[in-house]
């Protein structure tokens, strides 16, 4: 900040830059980009960042959720001693459990979030000290973007999203009550006792949907509930009965130009010519299909395609 004559002052504290987002996503580069650039503008301004504190404590600091509240309790400290004396800050921290997140809601004066939002793939990539290659070799427990999913902000704040869409966590009213949620698992078995389910035995994905060895654990379970799509229509009945050809899908083989079938005057559009997919393209191709029809009929038409 600089006065009318041009000389620098102590900028007032009233924002704390708090950034977060998954290991090695690039907080901690850009935060230092960012007090680069307000103390050449002669801004006062300082980084913490949640590594230095981790090195700080030694080998006394895990990658347990205490322990990561540990250094965000410590990053919230430094934070408003440095603004209480006139000093911006920027924080670049992990921050991936919600009451880590809470706590620095609710104690943070003048706080914005910035989410630095990167694919766990990119982060594995760039990351020096290959903690996520250790992770994954079970050399390090509790390690988030392996042994658990780097959740984003539910409440992110605006003005640090715009003009991207936010990549924000949300929480239904059921959900709210009660329900644990987990990702990247698949489910490998099922187990149970005299004909009823006891047990789901399931493993962890990476960020390419593979199956992270040793990653097994299992839920206690009495009832499952699938919620599935289909891969393509049902052969047997009138797909047979009518000999049409298929995709390679297994889908009825029709062009989006007529939606002609292989069977003349026999015409396929939506789920049925496409497999699974969402209603408007149920809708746009039954238009699109209706047009077709009508045309083949009468030798044009005025419906929109």
């Amino acid at each position: 900040m600089k006065d009318d004559n041009n000389s620098s002052k102590v900028a007032t504290p009233d924002y704390a830059l708090w950034l977060m987002g998954p290991t090695s996503s690039g907080k901690t580069t850009l935060a230092g980009l960012l007090v680069k650039r307000l103390l050449d503008d002669c801004i006062t301004a300082i980084n913490f960042d949640g590594e230095e504190v981790r090195i700080f404590f030694g080998d006394s600091l895990g990658f347990a959720p205490s322990d990561r509240k540990r250094v965000v309790s410590t990053l919230v400290k430094l934070t408003n001693k440095a603004t209480a004396s006139g000093i911006n800050v920027i924080v670049s921290a992990l921050t991936a459990h919600q009451d880590a997140r809470a706590l620095v809601r609710e104690t943070v004066a003048g706080l914005i979030y910035g989410y630095v939002k990167c694919p766990m793939e990119i982060c594995a990539k760039r990351d020096p000290k290959g903690l996520y290659a250790q992770a994954k070799k079970n050399e390090i427990d509790n390690f988030v973007g392996v042994n658990s999913e780097y959740l984003p902000p539910e409440n992110p704040d605006k003005s640090t999203t715009w003009p991207l869409w936010p990549y924000r966590l949300r929480t239904s009213s059921s959900q709210a009550e009660g329900a644990k949620r987990d990702w990247c698992v698949s489910t490998a078995k099922f187990s149970g006792k005299d004909g009823k389910l006891t047990t789901l035995h399931v493993r962890r994905l990476d960020e390419n949907l593979s199956e992270i060895p040793g990653s097994e654990f299992t839920l206690p379970a009495e009832l499952v509930l699938l919620a599935m799509g289909f891969v393509h229509p049902v052969h047997d009945g009138m797909i047979e009965s009518f000999g049409l050809k298929l995709d390679e899908r297994g889908n009825v083989k029709a062009s989006t130009d007529d939606y002609q079938t292989t069977v003349p005057k026999l015409f396929a559009a939506g789920d049925m010519r496409r497999g699974q997919s969402l209603v408007v393209w149920a809708i746009r191709e039954g238009r699109q299909c209706a047009q077709a029809v009508d045309e083949f009929l009468t030798g044009g038409s005025v419906l929109p395609r």
